[in-house]
């Protein structure tokens, strides 16, 4: 005859959390019988991987297993996923002892089930594989767990018989449960960009998030600095938190930040130093022009009474 035992378990997840915990129904194990014994999760999603880069996501931590019975080496256990995945746990295994007792099925290396005795208690690797046979399955749904005794009769070596067992199911270190741990989302790369350096010919105020828009139009631009949150530290003698705007010279550390779900950071160092016309001798003058703009040179040199001209490259400018 085959017993079915059912309980709905729902998670309330946040992102504080570090594992959540999804307890099994209880129940007996009644002598060459099969029973299950199940568990509801909710709000996992998709195991060991996140659904997004960068998201958080959830593993599966362990399978703890409370489980009394004088005859293990009878019991054949495994574990089936909402999807129909199924691991063999534990296949009769015992060698005359007794009980799963704080028994943990963990997804990290150790030493496989089969290698052990009963009492079974501590870290052990399932006997059909690792736990991570149910990564990139969504975890959403119900789970199973399927105990087949095989002891139709028969008893100890005292002659004393085999009595039915007893699965005992719920949360925390007595009972039966799923953990799944959370995994936080991993933090950004951070991207330098290239250093940049703006002449502020006219001692105006510079944009420094504009400017760099301008050197990286396919980084920064008003598209992905939605949502951005942007950083300027300057270095007045240290780094100190500034302002996106400036008319001082020196350097500009900017640091561009976006949550997720595009969760990435660029930083720039943007250097600012203040340019005039410089001049050297008594009749030269070096013009610097930022913006590009026509330069009416006769407003810059005193030609009354003259006859100038004016060349260039030895070609003459009219």
């Amino acid at each position: 005859m085959h017993k079915f035992y059912h309980l709905v378990l729902a998670f309330v997840l946040t992102h504080s959390a570090y594992s959540q915990s999804g307890g099994f129904t209880s129940g007996p194990i009644p002598l060459c019988d099969t029973v299950t014994f199940t568990t509801n999760v909710t709000n996992i999603g998709i195991i060991g991987i996140p659904s997004q880069p960068w998201d958080p996501y959830y593993d599966i931590s362990n399978l703890l297993l409370n489980i009394t019975s004088d005859h293990p080496q009878t019991l054949k256990i495994s574990l089936t996923s909402p999807q129909g995945t199924t691991l063999l746990l534990s296949a009769f295994n015992g060698n005359g002892g007794a009980n799963y007792t704080n028994c943990y099925f963990t997804h990290a290396p150790g030493t496989n089930i089969t290698a052990g005795n009963a009492p079974f208690t501590g870290n052990w690797i399932p006997q059909g594989g690792l736990l991570t046979i149910f990564n990139f399955e969504n975890a959403n749904g119900t789970w199973t767990i399927t105990i087949i005794d095989t002891a139709c009769a028969g008893g100890n070596t005292n002659g004393i018989p085999w009595t039915s067992g007893y699965f005992h199911g719920g949360s925390g270190n007595a009972g039966s449960n799923l953990n799944f741990q959370y995994n936080p989302p991993s933090p950004p790369t951070p991207y330098s960009l290239n250093n940049i350096t703006v002449n502020n010919c006219y001692q105006d105020t510079i944009d420094l998030i504009n400017e760099l828009a301008n050197a990286y139009p396919n980084v920064i631009n008003p598209f992905s600095l939605q949502n951005a949150n942007i950083l300027v530290y300057s270095y007045v003698p240290n780094w100190n938190i500034h302002q996106t705007h400036t008319q001082q010279p020196g350097q500009y550390q900017v640091v561009i930040y976006h949550p997720p779900p595009i969760y990435s950071e660029f930083s720039c160092t943007v250097t600012v130093q203040n340019i005039t016309g410089v001049f050297a001798g008594n009749d030269t003058i070096l013009f610097i022009d930022c913006a590009g703009s026509p330069i009416n040179l006769y407003s810059y040199t005193d030609t009354t009474g003259l006859n100038c001209t004016y060349t260039f490259n030895n070609t003459s400018m009219s």
